[in-house]
Formats: C-alpha cells, structure tokens, sequence
C-alpha cells in the first residue's frame, strides 16, 4: 500500500510541474504576435470516401475557435503566451495592428 501511494504521489507531482519553454523569446513573441492579433479561427473540413458496397460517403464539418482572453486583453493574453512558449517576460511590448 505504502509503495502505490508512494508512486501515485510522485506521478501527481511530476504531472504538475511546468513544462519547459518551447522556443526562444524572438520566436515566442512572433507566434504570439501573429495568435493573439487573430482571436477568431475558423477550420472547414470537406471529405470523399467509398465506403463497403461501393457507395460514396461525403463528409463536411465546420469549426470555430474564439479567444476571449485576447479579445478581452490582447496585451496580457500576448504577456502570457509568451511567458508560456520561452520562459521568461517578452522583450518587445504587444503593438495592436493598424
């Protein structure tokens, strides 16, 4: 019993640690820049299959994504995607598009 608790606990742990950057702070500022200017995404999806006894199958499908933190506060949703992808504070302030 003491062994699973002792394993279930560093296994919790582990899950809750930060993960590490992903990029250098140049990058991170140009992917957040570019995220954060465009709050609202929008994926269509069109398929074409045959499927047993040869009849055809089409499929569509339509989704859209909204940030609400970046439509609400660009220049803290930026602050945060960038403390999130390189680990430290950007360089270069969040400048709205014109």
């Amino acid at each position: 019993m003491r062994v699973w608790f002792g394993i279930t606990s560093v296994a919790v742990l582990a899950a809750c640690t930060p993960s590490a950057p992903t990029m250098g702070v140049e990058q991170a500022q140009t992917y957040c820049r570019a995220k954060v200017s465009k709050p609202v995404e929008t994926n269509v999806n069109l398929g074409v299959g045959i499927g047993s006894g040869g009849k055809v199958r089409t499929n569509a499908g339509l989704s859209v994504g909204v940030d609400v933190n970046a439509l609400m506060s660009a220049e803290k949703s930026y602050d945060k995607c960038v403390m999130k992808n390189a680990g430290v504070a950007p360089i270069a302030p969040y400048l709205q598009p014109s």
